[in-house]
């Protein structure tokens, strides 16, 4: 059973797709959905999606930052009565974002502690939003923090050392499809630098897409490809190799990206294989999902139809295949971009 603690799926992205959304979710056993509130605006949506599924959805209300401006005084009256009906089950989002504009700072730090203060005195979590603001939030919950404050930082994209200071000040950690990104480093170590009781983990939806669907839709039914990312590498102890892009080799050759070059260290090479300039491994169960593959998905590497794959590139085939199955995990390899469908078709 999975739960996703952070999913729009009332967003408007999903159309009149949101009860087979719910549907695939209960199909890939993610039973229970979180659905964070924007604004005002968004809740009306919300609380319809959440009246339809009492026993899937669980809606949460609070003021997002991003929709926090000069004058913020209305809003929050709305959203403190909307508190004290006693239907919500955390508040949320909440926090600074610092990414897009930094005009109404001093406005989203007063209206993120009062949030907190209201979730404090109704015994409710708050779900933080903290995006370039990490220093920030940090003192706003060191000063706000008591026996009563518990909650997450949501989507967490830190490193080690911020997972360390928030787990210290009793806070959990949301692990996205981020995880899964080449780029992601710093999100994998701090998944190894704080105990697994410390993690939950989120889709986000519709954003943040993990790994091999990247450039489509994020869904719930899709977040057990992040469990199944955070437990390669809480399982690997730190020793998955780096995934990250080549450099050009010499000559005007392309490298072989870091985790081909290991898994030919761990083999006796593949027997085909194609010259790349991206590789990424995504973990996957011995049986990929047949919904997602069109078909009888087989066996996780027999799965992946070359012939079917977008023109984009080829499995590592040979001995490498069979360790890739062997770890449960998938290897894609793709020439060119980052973004890659592992069974040659959208989910």
């Amino acid at each position: 059973m999975f739960i996703d603690t952070h999913a729009h799926l009332y967003h408007a992205k999903f159309g009149d797709d949101r009860t087979e959304m719910v549907q695939r979710a209960l199909d890939a056993e993610v039973t229970k959905l979180f659905l964070p509130n924007i604004d005002l605006d968004s809740a009306e949506a919300m609380n319809a999606l959440a009246d339809a599924y009492p026993d899937v959805c669980f809606p949460m209300m609070g003021l997002h930052p991003g929709s926090v401006g000069e004058s913020n005084e209305k809003t929050m009256q709305e959203v403190e009565r909307e508190l004290r009906t006693g239907r919500y089950f955390a508040v949320g989002e909440i926090g600074i974002d610092l990414y897009w504009d930094k005009t109404w700072l001093a406005q989203q730090q007063e209206v993120f502690r009062q949030q907190v203060r209201w979730a404090k005195e109704l015994a409710l979590p708050i779900v933080i939003h903290c995006r370039e603001s990490f220093d920030e939030v940090i003192a706003i919950v060191e000063e706000e923090n008591d026996a009563t404050l518990e909650g997450v930082f949501h989507c967490f994209t830190g490193g080690p050392a911020e997972a360390e200071a928030c787990v210290q000040r009793g806070a959990l950690l949301s692990i996205s499809g981020i995880v899964t990104f080449p780029s992601a480093d710093d999100v994998r170590g701090a998944v190894l630098a704080v105990p697994l009781t410390s993690l939950m983990v989120e889709t986000d939806a519709p954003y943040l897409t993990p790994h091999p669907w990247r450039g489509s839709i994020n869904a719930p039914y899709l977040v057990p490809l992040t469990v199944r990312a955070m437990a390669a590498v809480a399982s690997a102890g730190g020793s998955t190799p780096p995934l990250a892009e080549p450099a050009d080799g010499a000559d005007g050759e392309v490298a072989l990206p870091p985790i081909v070059a290991w898994l030919l260290e761990q083999t006796d090479g593949p027997s085909d294989y194609a010259d790349f300039s991206q590789a990424m491994v995504l973990t996957a169960p011995r049986a990929l999902d047949e919904r997602a593959c069109g078909g009888d998905p087989g066996d996780a590497i027999g799965a992946l139809d070359q012939d079917r794959a977008l023109g984009l590139g080829r499995v590592v085939l040979g001995k490498a295949g069979d360790l890739v199955e062997e770890l449960g995990a998938v290897l894609v390899v793709e020439p060119d971009r980052g973004e890659f469908g592992g069974c040659g078709r959208e989910p």
